[in-house]
């Protein structure tokens, strides 16, 4: 999958899915065929643009703006057009605004490091959560691997990739929590459950 950018870059695109019941990540020219073969009632996601699609409504979605354009904006323009603006200093004033700027980002570190107590109480509470939560079945490797090859040489800022693939997966855990919060009120007798209520039963 190496989809364009923009049209100004002059490459066509080739939009991919990944399939909502299977996690599969398919280019557009073989969802018809998935869909008739292996999910016959799922729902398609952009991987650009985390756009659901229903039916076969995926058919007109040609093109779109990725959420890797979106977040990663500079680092997707091409080495050709980069230019670099070089700014001359006297060399005294550069030491000068450096060490300045050193003292600064030391004491501001300093400042905001968290304590060796936080950090365990973080890392626990963070390990914690995943290891409560199936994340293989959201095809996180998929989709990092499809941002990163829109990228030039294939690289992006770790950050970057991370905020993309993760608001991406957070769709789809969103869903899974929402039927199972249907499921789990609905089989309760403690709930009374309508088409737009949901009542707690006292008696």
């Amino acid at each position: 999958i190496r989809d364009s950018i923009n049209a100004e870059y002059g490459t066509a695109a080739m939009v991919s899915f990944v399939c909502d019941n299977c996690q599969e990540t398919i280019k557009k020219p073989k969802l018809d065929d998935h869909r008739a073969r292996v999910c016959p009632n799922t729902t398609f996601t952009c991987v650009d643009c985390s756009t659901n699609f229903e039916g076969f409504s995926y058919r007109s979605h040609t093109s779109c703006i990725s959420e890797t354009q979106k977040y990663a904006g500079k680092y997707l323009e091409k080495k050709n057009n980069a230019t670099t603006k070089v700014t001359t200093t006297p060399q005294s004033k550069t030491t000068e605004v450096n060490e300045k700027k050193r003292k600064l980002s030391s004491t501001t570190e300093d400042q905001q490091k968290p304590s060796k107590k936080q950090k365990k109480d973080e890392t626990t509470e963070e390990e914690s959560t995943i290891h409560h939560l199936d994340l293989t079945q959201y095809g996180i490797k998929e989709k990092t691997i499809a941002i990163l090859k829109e990228a030039v040489n294939n690289e992006l800022p770790r950050k970057i990739v991370r905020k993309t693939v993760v608001k991406s997966v957070l769709k789809h855990i969103r869903k899974d929590l929402e039927k199972y919060f249907d499921a789990q009120v609905q089989a309760d007798e403690d709930f009374t459950v309508t088409s737009t209520q949901l009542k707690y039963n006292t008696d």
